[in-house]
């Protein structure tokens, strides 16, 4: 009869495999060393079906000393940890990389980008009233200063899209106000659309 796992066993017997299992760790049914299970054996061993018999003949492996575990366990351990920091130095490495390739951004560097880009709103929104005052004064009529007001809100928003963070603004060493078109430029330039 061939070789039989434990699964296989416990079926022949009629049991559950962790039954089996618990025998084998017993040392009540004599294994070859990969573990598989000689039926002829075991049943000689255990006796007839459902009946427990006396400890098998065979004799358990003998453990290794402790000493040995312990350095195979230190030396995987060391193996493990060295994988480890190769791995995240490498990762370390790629991300070096990215930023000097421009690919990355530190956090500090997006921190004050955004920043930047929340002053530059606040100024160009605290500039409403200055650069539309006059403009409006001389409107009576609700829909024309709706229509007003939102013509310069859009080109305001289109140009803050453009320019986040007013990079060109500054680097034309223009003052913000002196680049904000008048209102009625911005009127007529959507009454054309």
């Amino acid at each position: 009869m061939p070789r039989l796992n434990q699964k296989q066993y416990a079926k022949h017997r009629g049991v559950k495999p962790q039954y089996i299992s618990r025998l084998v760790r017993e040392g009540k049914i004599p294994t070859f060393r990969d573990g598989s299970i000689d039926p002829v054996k075991a049943d000689k061993a255990l006796g007839p079906r459902g009946r427990k018999a006396a400890p098998a003949k065979h004799v358990p492996k003998a453990k290794p000393p402790l000493r040995s575990l312990r350095a195979e366990s230190s030396t995987a351990s060391l193996t493990a940890a060295r994988a480890r920091k190769a791995s995240a130095d490498a990762e370390l490495s790629e991300l070096q990389v990215g930023h000097e390739r421009g690919l990355l951004l530190r956090k500090e560097e997006v921190l004050a980008a955004q920043r930047m880009q929340n002053a530059n709103v606040r100024t160009r929104l605290r500039m409403l009233p200055r650069a539309m005052a006059q403009e409006l004064a001389t409107v009576t009529v609700p829909a024309e200063i709706e229509r007003i007001l939102l013509a310069y809100i859009d080109r305001q928003l289109s140009d803050l899209a453009s320019d986040p963070l007013a990079l060109q603004t500054s680097a034309a060493g223009a003052s913000e106000e002196s680049t904000l078109p008048h209102a009625s430029a911005l009127v007529s330039a959507e009454a054309s659309l």
